[in-house]
C-alpha cells in the first residue's frame, strides 16, 4: 500500500525522524512523494489536496462511502498499527473533540439520509481509531476492550479474531487471583443483608420483640392490649430500636463524607486501590503490549462474575 504526499505544509514522520527541508519543499511545490505505509509513524489520510479518504474529516466524520481500512467490519491490521499512542499523536480535531467533550451545536436542518444512516457502525469493531479513544476516554470498557484489541494486532500482526482471542485470555487471567480482593465486598454484602433482615422482626415480631427486652433492654412491658398489632409493637420496640439503627446510619453517612473528601484529596478508596493493582499487574505479565490501553481494560473490567 502506497500514500502520496500531498501540498500539505506540515511536517510528517517518516522512519522516526521529520524530514529535512528538500523533502518538504517537493511536498509543497505539489509533486507527489511516495510513502510507504511502514514508512509512517503518524499520518493522516487529508494530504492537502482533495484527495482524502472520504471518510475522514476534520468536519464530516462519517460512513457514507466504504471504508478499505476495515474488512468485515473489522479493522486490518495495517489501519491498526497507525492508531496514536499518545494525545501528542491526535490530529487537531481529535484534541479538539475530546477538549470540549459533549458539546455540540447541530447545524441547520441537519438530518442523515438514508444513504448516511446506513453507513453508522454497528459494533465497536466497525469504529475507527479516533471514536474509540474518545470512548476510551469516557470510560467504556467495550471501547477500551477494542482498543487493546487493536494494540494486539499491531504487536502480533494478527487479524482482529485471533487478536480478540488473546484478549479474552487476558480477560481470564485479569479476574483470576481476586479471591482476596474482593472479600471485603463479600462481607459487606452478607452483613448488611443479614442485618438488615433482622432488623424487621426487631421491630414488628411481637415474641422477638419480647424476647430482646427481656434479655437487652429490661423496659417495662405494656399491657397486652397495647401490643395486639404489629405497629403498636412496633412503637413500643421503637424506643430502643430508634437509637440504633439511627447511630448505624450516622455512621455510613460520615464514612461516606470520609470518602468523597479523600477522593478531593487524591487519595485512592479501596475499591480504585485494587484496580490500580491489578492492571499493574497485568501490564508486567504482558510487557509487550502497549500499558495503556492495558490499564485502561483492566481498570474497567469487572472485579468480580464470569466472562460472557
Amino acid at each position: 500500500m502506497t500514500l502520496l504526499g500531498g501540498t500539505s505544509k506540515r511536517l510528517f514522520t517518516v522512519g522516526g525522524s521529520k524530514q529535512g527541508s528538500s523533502n518538504l519543499k517537493s511536498v509543497q511545490s505539489g509533486s507527489k512523494v511516495p510513502l510507504s505505509l511502514s514508512q509512517l509513524k503518524y499520518f493522516s489520510s487529508n494530504n492537502g489536496d482533495n484527495r482524502r479518504h472520504p471518510n475522514d474529516g476534520p468536519l464530516d466524520h462519517s460512513y457514507y462511502q466504504s471504508d478499505d481500512r476495515f474488512k468485515d467490519s473489522k479493522p486490518t491490521v495495517a489501519y491498526a498499527k497507525g492508531m496514536p499512542r499518545s494525545f501528542s499523536a491526535m490530529r487537531h480535531e481529535q484534541i479538539l473533540q475530546l477538549c470540549v467533550e459533549g458539546s455540540h451545536q447541530a447545524r441547520k436542518d441537519s438530518k442523515p439520509t438514508v444513504a448516511y444512516a446506513k453507513g453508522m457502525p454497528r459494533s465497536f469493531s466497525a469504529m475507527r481509531h479516533e471514536q474509540i479513544l474518545q470512548l476510551c476516554v469516557e470510560g467504556s470498557h467495550q471501547a477500551r476492550r477494542e482498543a487493546l484489541v487493536r494494540n494486539v494486532m499491531t504487536v502480533d500482526n494478527v487479524e482482529h479474531d485471533d487478536a480478540a482471542k488473546v484478549v479474552s485470555k487476558i480477560s481470564e487471567e485479569n479476574r483470576s487471583h481476586m479471591y482476596l480482593e474482593y472479600l471485603p465486598y463479600h462481607t459487606g454484602i452478607a452483613t448488611a443483608g443479614i442485618f438488615g433482615a433482622v432488623s424487621f422482626p426487631m421491630v414488628f415480631h411481637p415474641g422477638t420483640v419480647l424476647w430482646f427486652n427481656e434479655k437487652f433492654v429490661t423496659a417495662e412491658v405494656p399491657e397486652s392490649a397495647d401490643l395486639e398489632t404489629i405497629l403498636e409493637v412496633g412503637s413500643f420496640s421503637w424506643s430502643w430500636m430508634e437509637p440504633i439503627i439511627g447511630q448505624a446510619s450516622f455512621i455510613f453517612l460520615v464514612l461516606q463524607f470520609v470518602r468523597s473528601q479523600a477522593i478531593n484529596l487524591g487519595l485512592k478508596p479501596y475499591g480504585h486501590k485494587i484496580l490500580g493493582v491489578r492492571s499493574k499487574r497485568m501490564c508486567k505479565k504482558y510487557p509487550q503490549y502497549d500499558p495503556i490501553f492495558l490499564e485502561w481494560f483492566s481498570e474497567s473490567d469487572a472485579l468480580y462474575g464470569k466472562l460472557k
